[in-house]
């Protein structure tokens, strides 16, 4: 079992920190960690420190931090998934698998068929699940959740050099289809073989997908359609494998480079 893990913004390349209200509560009550025992600090933005505990009082804890590098451990190139997210705790489900598969952005997007909106409240639920994901698994760059918006502006965002083909970004949305020509399968979107990319941005629609109109709309924005399989899937579901394929397609292409 790996060091436990704490979250450290603003986190120093030497010397002493007093680790956040929560990361401490966490430390104290929850781990009951000791002091001289060694831990793992990380900013959210890559950084990581070797450090130990120096000193602790009824509710606060301080590290020494004894050693400091980059290692973000997210895939490489850029990852975004623009989600319909769905309710309750599967929102939750949805925000860890994303982390834990080195997505760098996720969207939250609104469409007709949506069922839920988030506000203000969720969205700081959902920046703390980020972090406890991040401290879970091992990744040191948080993943950054943006502001909900409409599925209208997330189809204007391509960028115009990716819709002419001198870009390497690739924009798609997940649906099923009985025209297979027009629908790129989740298989093909890991081929080695096919244009170089360091960009993916993959829409998911909510339950029931998206409308006609809606796909249309997607098509007319030159967006590519991404047949995920014959099955049905709920949206968390959708997103794990959508992140799987797609991950594997950056991974290929960074290896291809070295």
């Amino acid at each position: 079992m790996g060091l436990n893990r704490y979250f450290v913004p603003n986190l120093p390349s030497a010397g002493p920190v007093l680790l956040p209200p929560d990361e401490s509560h966490h430390a104290l009550r929850v781990r009951r960690e000791t002091v001289g025992a060694s831990c793992i600090a990380f900013d959210g933005l890559g950084n990581q420190a070797s450090c130990r505990i120096a000193h602790f009082t009824k509710r606060d804890v301080t590290i020494e931090v004894e050693s400091f590098r980059f290692e973000p451990n997210v895939l490489p190139g850029t990852l975004t998934l623009a989600v319909a997210m769905p309710k309750g705790d599967r929102q939750k489900a949805v925000i860890e698998k994303a982390v834990e598969l080195g997505v760098h952005e996720l969207i939250p997007i609104i469409c007709f068929r949506s069922v839920s909106l988030p506000n203000e409240t969720v969205s700081e639920k959902w920046g703390r699940t980020v972090i406890e994901a991040c401290k879970q698994c091992e990744r040191n760059q948080l993943m950054t959740i943006h502001k909900p918006c409409s599925l209208e502006s997330l189809l204007q965002t391509a960028p115009v050099a990716a819709l002419s083909g001198s870009d390497s970004s690739v924009h798609m949305f997940a649906h099923p289809s009985v025209d297979f020509q027009r629908a790129t399968s989740v298989a093909s979107l890991y081929d080695p073989i096919e244009a170089k990319v360091s960009r993916i941005t993959i829409a998911i629609g909510p339950e029931g997908g998206f409308t006609d109109a809606e796909v249309e709309s997607a098509r007319q924005s030159q967006w590519q359609q991404l047949d995920l399989g014959s099955r049905i899937l709920r949206v968390e579901t959708a997103v794990s494998v959508a992140a799987v394929f797609a991950s594997l397609r950056l991974m290929t292409e960074a290896s291809a480079l070295r």
